[in-house]
């Protein structure tokens, strides 16, 4: 038989990216003297009450949801899978209100303000297909080496997904820059829509700002 503990739950679920949340973590079999770790990093004050329970207070860790781990004295571990979320303060997304001339290349950033630890991100973005043709991204001033997945074959929408090879990115700056054509008539507008965005798969809250495009009448 291997005498390992077993983790079930964690109360609360969630807590600041500062860390400091006191969480009771149950369970079974956990031993007096069994450390806690949240994705890794070691959770201080731990207190053994019970074989089925165990308070601590959180460390530190980037927006994300992590796997809670306890090891007994023994060595043996056992972990809930994706058992807390750090969340951090809420970022801002937005996209300018910009213009250019009919046939121009553009480029439109998704700007980003207040991301703290910032290591993926999803997005979709509509348009007027019948004013801005799609015709790629890149990553922007926040996402210098991250991997960037662009989907552009719908028209009147582009999904972005974007990846950091490694460490997070926290600041303000551009998500991304967005590489458009220029359709529509002088003098016509769409609007450019943040449609979804999912930061650090939903840890970092993220409120969004629309922009406005409009074709030069020159």
């Amino acid at each position: 038989v291997v005498d390992r503990p077993v983790v079930t739950a964690a109360s609360p679920n969630r807590g600041p990216a500062s860390g400091g949340t006191m969480v009771t973590v149950a369970g079974s079999n956990f031993k007096a003297g069994a450390a806690v770790t949240f994705g890794g990093a070691a959770a201080s004050n731990v207190t053994f009450l019970s074989s089925n329970q165990i308070t601590c207070t959180t460390p530190a860790h980037y927006p994300a949801t992590v796997d809670v781990n306890v090891t007994n004295p023994g060595g043996q571990s056992g972990a809930l899978l994706r058992g807390f979320t750090y969340e951090s303060d809420t970022a801002s997304l937005s996209l300018p209100d910009t213009g250019g001339g009919q046939h121009d290349i553009v480029q439109v950033p998704i700007n980003a303000a207040s991301v703290n630890g910032l290591a993926a991100a999803d997005l979709t973005v509509t348009f007027n297909s019948s004013v801005l043709s799609v015709r790629g991204a890149r990553t922007g001033t926040l996402t210098p080496g991250w991997s960037l997945a662009a989907n552009t074959t719908t028209p009147g929408q582009v999904r972005l997904s974007l990846a950091s090879p490694g460490g997070t990115s926290s600041g303000s700056g551009s998500l991304a820059l967005l590489e458009f054509e220029v359709m529509g008539a002088p003098g016509v507008t769409s609007t450019l829509h943040m449609a979804s965005v999912s930061l650090n798969d939903g840890a970092i809250p993220a409120q969004t700002a629309d922009g406005s495009f409009a074709v030069s009448l020159v």
